[in-house]
């Protein structure tokens, strides 16, 4: 695949953008290498591609393990209860952040577990999803789900009280195309909550190229604080909250990613459940299990937000009256 020239910031447009990294699919083997951008005037970081959208989504389905997911294992997200949801870092999830019996629209649902989740709280909730291996979910549990590249024509203007994306924003081609859509789709005053990886954060500071979240092509763009307040001013929303608040278990991921940490054109071993890995690996393996078992791995994740180098932010907009 050729890499199309891309130097110009593709949230505040600025110009001369530079390269960070060279990178590589590290979780499934996609075979190609890419360029990883960096705004000088928002930093905002941004990939090299000539991906479509509708690539993207065979990419999932070609690449993803969702497929070998038995539906029937498939259940509702439970609640989030106190002391465990913080420890987890559970309130990351957009899900936790949505009332009760309100108008619901999630793009990028996945199996579909959130879904169930706010049916389950009264919700009218609708999902959109690109990858196709879900299709037999949302049929046993009779989700309303749309298949295929999020359509905005899809839906009637203004009909949601709310839009959820759960590390969503981050795949998209244009994502402030997405957000402008969004914008339409919501009643007045409605909100969009979303979360994304935090490419300033000490994970990525720490674990350079080797960070588990630039996980390239999937990920196209990685929003700093000041490039997400660029995007939604310039759609017509405005950003109400902004919490550092990371999922616990991203720390053993990224642990047991470095520890089998594959070739240019290899999946790791880690992310397709594989067991060959030499006598060394599977020693760091037990020993990561452990280390994330008695939950030291979480309380390092929980010291890490509270002093705002986690690796993943979620954000609030709402929608600005329109003029």
């Amino acid at each position: 695949m050729s890499i199309r020239d891309l130097t110009t910031c593709p949230v505040c447009n600025a110009g001369n953008c530079q390269q960070r990294y060279w990178l590589f699919d590290d979780r499934y083997g996609y075979p190609d290498m890419f360029v990883l951008m960096q705004c000088p005037s928002c930093a905002h970081q941004f990939l090299q591609h000539n991906l479509q959208q509708e690539e993207i989504g065979s990419l999932y389905s070609n690449y993803y393990p969702r497929k070998h997911i038995q539906p029937e294992h498939v259940k509702a997200l439970p609640p989030a209860k106190n002391f465990t949801a913080w420890i987890n870092g559970t309130h990351s999830r957009p899900c936790y952040r949505v009332p009760e019996k309100i108008s619901l629209l999630d793009i990028g649902c996945g199996t579909g577990a959130a879904l169930l989740y706010h049916r389950e709280r009264g919700c009218e909730v609708v999902g959109t999803e690109t990858d196709e291996n879900i299709r037999p979910i949302a049929e046993l549990y009779q989700l309303n789900v749309h298949f295929g590249p999020f359509q905005r024509d899809a839906f009637k203007t203004g009909c949601f009280d709310c839009i959820t994306m759960e590390q969503v924003i981050e795949h998209l081609v244009d994502p402030l195309k997405l957000l402008a859509d969004c914008r339409e789709l919501l009643k007045p005053g409605g909100r969009i909550i979303l979360s994304t990886p935090r490419p300033h954060g000490l994970g990525a500071r720490m674990f350079g190229r080797r960070w588990v979240h630039w996980h390239v092509p999937y990920h196209l763009h990685f929003f700093s604080s000041k490039s997400m307040q660029l995007a939604a001013e310039k759609v017509g929303l405005v950003i109400e909250e902004r919490h550092t608040v990371t999922p616990s278990d991203w720390l053993y991921y990224q642990l047991q990613h470095l520890n089998v940490y594959p070739e240019k054109g290899k999946a790791s071993a880690f992310w397709i459940d594989s067991d060959e890995v030499t006598v060394r690996q599977k020693y760091l393996r037990k020993v990561i299990n452990i280390m994330h078992s008695i939950k030291v791995i979480h309380l390092f994740t929980r010291l890490f937000d509270s002093l705002g180098l986690g690796d993943n932010q979620l954000f609030i907009l709402r929608r600005k009256p329109t003029p």
